[in-house]
């Protein structure tokens, strides 16, 4: 499946969005309302990030999420925000095994949950790096082969084409 980012014009304009992002503070439960160089949680992060280029329309609404200690209910509420977006599709999800980091692509989001307790959010920028947003970190990059994620990736979404399709 083809990733809308191996698009010149749209993998460009996220390469340079994702740098304003750099060192951007963590802030629980900010919704919709992060902004680059300010605040963002973990969910926010990503979605404003891509509403910014353009690749998930301007109206589209991100709930308050709980991140950490939110149960069951807030990755049921993450999913479904989720697989409202219109221009992503699922492209992987947990069996037993990770999916083969060989099939990522630049701008895939991988949705990471313990079951109960955290739930979190990266987005797949190559080389086996992604960008996420982390309490007392921020927006920074983190190795997708790392324990935590191979333990809790639970499903891989990618942009497959624009809003106006």
């Amino acid at each position: 499946m083809q990733s809308l980012f191996e698009q010149e014009n749209y993998r460009q304009l996220f390469l340079e969005e994702v740098k304003k992002w750099n060192d951007t503070a963590f802030q629980y439960n900010c919704a919709g309302k992060a902004h680059p160089g300010c605040f963002a949680d973990c969910v926010s992060f990503p979605l404003v990030l891509f509403k910014r280029i353009g690749v998930i329309p301007e109206s589209f609404v991100t709930p308050e999420y709980l991140s950490v200690s939110g149960g069951r209910e807030e990755f049921t509420k993450l999913i479904e925000c989720i697989e409202n977006i219109p221009t992503l599709e699922k492209v992987w999800e947990r069996d037993k095994e990770f999916i083969d980091r060989s099939l990522l692509k630049l701008g895939d989001l991988i949705v990471c949950s313990s079951g109960a307790v955290v739930h979190h959010v990266l987005i797949y920028a190559e080389r086996s790096d992604a960008w996420h947003c982390w309490p007392k970190i921020g927006v920074a990059k983190v190795d997708v082969g790392s324990f935590s994620i191979q333990k809790y990736a639970k499903r891989v979404y990618r942009f497959v084409r624009e809003i106006n399709d």
